[in-house]
């Protein structure tokens, strides 16, 4: 629990840098999780 905090945390030693890397990170795996809950999706649809 002790890294969720760090990697949510808004401390000001975080660069402008890092959050936007975090950001990334996050939208990138928040994408692939919608990605694949279309494709189940579509999948059920089809058969």
């Amino acid at each position: 629990m002790r890294r969720f905090d760090q990697f949510f945390s808004r401390d000001d030693d975080v660069t402008g840098y890092e959050k936007y890397r975090r950001i990334i990170v996050f939208a990138t795996i928040a994408a692939c999780a919608v990605v694949l809950i279309l494709m189940m999706a579509l999948w059920a649809a089809a058969a």
